[in-house]
């Protein structure tokens, strides 16, 4: 399977039930990566726009922290989704954006990602922004600005 590298436009849309929403607003932009093929047909289905890293910003090919940073840096506050855990690291806490690692298997990438930005935790940029988090099958681990210590919070019941 291929992987590529996608962002997504609206979160809104990841929300169930919420991509009609009356009143529009403007959204963070959140960047993901390493997305196989059927993972990005099904952030389609659920009618999640998104655009490849590679072809429509940035290039192919660009080095992780060397590149990536910066553009997390450049960005108006993004969320990034990644299956590199080498970007599960404290040090890369910044207040104006958050990072996401997917520790899941690679076919259920979209639905972790969907997950994600339901869960209460981390349902707004605001709650989101100056942390890096791992999220697992079981649960999402992170770490925050202004605290050192390692925190876990559960999936919430479906």
């Amino acid at each position: 399977m291929q992987l590529a590298e996608l962002q997504l436009r609206r979160p809104s849309d990841l929300l169930a039930g919420h991509s009609q929403r009356k009143t529009q607003r403007v959204v963070p932009v959140e960047y993901t990566r390493n997305i196989v093929t059927s993972q990005r047909a099904q952030l389609q289905k659920w009618r999640i726009r998104f655009s490849h890293i590679s072809t429509d910003f940035g290039r192919q090919g660009m080095k992780d922290l060397a590149e990536i940073i910066p553009l997390l840096h450049r960005s108006r506050r993004p969320t990034f989704f990644t299956h590199d855990l080498g970007f599960f690291d404290p040090v890369l806490c910044h207040k104006d954006y958050s990072v996401v690692c997917l520790d899941v298997n690679a076919k259920e990438t979209a639905v972790y990602i969907r997950r994600f930005l339901r869960h209460p935790g981390f349902r707004t940029q605001k709650q989101r922004l100056g942390k890096v988090i791992l999220a697992r099958q079981r649960n999402l681990s992170f770490w925050e600005i202004g605290n050192q210590e390692l925190q876990r919070l559960g999936w919430p019941k479906p």
